[in-house]
């Protein structure tokens, strides 16, 4: 009997020390979610930004370390959604769907850096985008763009990134030649150097001269350092300025262009391809606020015609999808232009032995859908083959230098 009571005895004790180790067992160590990666993975970057999204993400975007990539999310616990009413501003036109709140940028690593109040326009520079790119030719380092609208002539741009030691999200400054340290630096968009360095700029009311800058990262102060930068200033010697009936459109063109108004009707370059008519008897629906002709003297076997031709129609749905159809219509992309953003598609026809190549701007401003369309016209009966893909992109950059000039005012 004794026996088995000290066996019973034991049993108790047995158990009493599992629930006391289980009890005081020291909780296992999270780590943070930094992924080691392999260079398949870096080199595709097809990987999956987030299994299960936090709420409220408006975007993601993949960091790369030397061995490791980090998931960063752009998001607002309290982000409101709103759409902009009438007239709008070339940052939102009217009908653009407005998203504002306090934000933060997140990481699966458990990182999180404070933004402050934000708000972002769908379709628009400024739309909350994460956009990564390297921008460190030394250290091949993976930085995060963001924009911020900042007026018709550009954008506010900010630059982050990853500390892979101190596992957090940081933001990066820009220091200019004299000295002075910024949050953001101001510009229509970005580019990067044959070096592979930041290039930046922007239209300067102050001095009335286009600023470009370049930007080398400087790893030991965590900025961006100015290097260089530059004054462009247009030569005006023969450069006319063109405004719309309403005084809202404005454009400049040199003298290799000429409206149609400008020209005799037998001076007017022809193409079987290209019609545009700015004269009250234009068929209903086709009449033009706007036809500049090339006139200057390049041209190439089959060359007919090129030119810009610009409509204003009320309605908003006309500049959501394009007003021509025809072989070779690509996806609709958006575009910045001096701080608008314009829908854009790129098409083609061809007929009788004639071809027309076009490229379509289309942007909803104050009521207006000011739709820009950019044509190159030639046959194949000259040379017997088609245009040179050198000539053709030649022409469309003649006609794209005009409309970096466009500006829509109040």
């Amino acid at each position: 009997m004794k026996k088995i009571f000290w066996i019973g005895v034991g049993v108790v004790v047995v158990i009493m020390s599992l629930v006391f180790y289980y009890f005081r067992k020291p909780e296992a160590t999270v780590e943070p979610t930094v992924v080691p990666i392999n260079n398949e993975i870096k080199a595709s970057k097809q990987v999956n930004l987030l299994s299960q999204p936090p709420v409220n993400v408006l975007s993601s975007a993949l960091l790369f370390g030397p061995d490791q990539y980090v998931a960063v999310n752009l998001l607002s616990s309290d982000q409101k959604t709103s759409i902009k009413p009438e007239p709008g501003y070339c940052g939102a036109p009217a009908g653009t769907e407005i998203y504002s709140g306090n934000y933060v940028l997140t990481a699966n690593s458990g990182a999180v850096l404070d933004l402050g109040t934000l708000q972002f326009a769908k379709g628009t520079a400024s739309d909350g985008k994460l956009v990564v790119e390297q921008l460190d030719p030394n250290g091949y380092k993976d930085f995060i763009i963001m924009y911020q609208y900042a007026s018709c002539n550009g954008t506010f741009m900010y630059v982050y990134g990853y500390d892979w030691a101190r596992k957090k999200i940081v933001q990066y400054n820009f220091i200019s030649k004299n000295g002075q340290s910024s949050r953001d630096v101001f510009t229509r968009g970005y580019k990067k150097s044959q070096k592979g360095n930041l290039i930046t700029s922007a239209y300067d009311n102050s001095v009335g001269r286009t600023i470009i800058s370049e930007w080398v990262f400087d790893s030991t102060r965590g900025a961006f350092v100015e290097n260089s930068f530059s004054t462009a200033e247009n030569n005006t010697t023969g450069i006319k300025t063109f405004t719309d009936s309403s005084s809202v459109l404005t454009f400049s063109y040199p003298s290799d262009f000429a409206l149609s108004t400008e020209l005799n009707t037998d001076k007017t370059p022809g193409s079987y391809s290209i019609s545009c008519d700015t004269t009250p008897n234009a068929v209903v629906g086709r009449r033009a606020e706007a036809c500049l002709w090339y006139v200057g003297g390049e041209t190439s076997p089959g060359f007919e015609a090129a030119n810009i031709e610009v409509r204003v129609t009320p309605t908003a749905a006309d500049c959501k999808t394009t007003n021509e159809q025809g072989p070779g219509i690509a996806k609709t992309e958006t575009k910045l232009i001096n701080g608008l953003t314009f829908y854009y598609d790129r098409y083609g026809d061809a007929s009788a032995g004639h071809r027309l190549a076009s490229r379509q701007y289309r942007t909803y401003y104050y009521g207006n859908c000011y739709s820009i369309t950019l044509n190159v016209g030639w046959n194949v009966f000259e040379s017997g083959k088609e245009l040179s893909a050198e000539f053709s992109e030649l022409m469309f950059s003649k006609l794209e230098s005009v409309l970096s000039s466009f500006s829509f005012g109040q």
